[in-house]
Parts: C-alpha cells; sequence; structure tokens
C-alpha cells in the first residue's frame, strides 16, 4: 500500500463519504486547489486517472 501522508488520509476518507472537492476543502479548511493537487498526488500514487478508479481502489484499502 502506498505511503499515505495524514492529510491525504483525511482527504480520502471525506472521498470515500462522496463528498465533492468544495466540500472536503471546506471542512478541513483548505483551499479547493490544495485538495484539488492532494487527490492527484494520491491517484498517482495508486495509478489510477480519474476519480472513480480512485474511490473503487481505495475502498479495497485498509487504511489504518
Amino acid at each position: 500500500m502506498p505511503n499515505f501522508t495524514p492529510r491525504e488520509k483525511e482527504i480520502i476518507k471525506f472521498l470515500l463519504k462522496g463528498n465533492t472537492n468544495k466540500a472536503i476543502a471546506h471542512e478541513l479548511g483548505l483551499s479547493d486547489v490544495t485538495v484539488k493537487k492532494s487527490l492527484k498526488n494520491i491517484m498517482t500514487k495508486l495509478h489510477v486517472d480519474n476519480r472513480m478508479k480512485l474511490a473503487m481502489v481505495i475502498s479495497r484499502l485498509s487504511l489504518d
């Protein structure tokens, strides 16, 4: 499993709940751009190219 930062793990949890980038940014006190960049980094680590594939892959991972 890739080594996710604590922030990436937070973003992943919100993503799995179906939150938009804007909602994630609001909940975590971040900018939309920061969330988008973090999601791009997560997708790179998991070798996926879109949000749907990302959600499918991370739903199978244990993030503990």
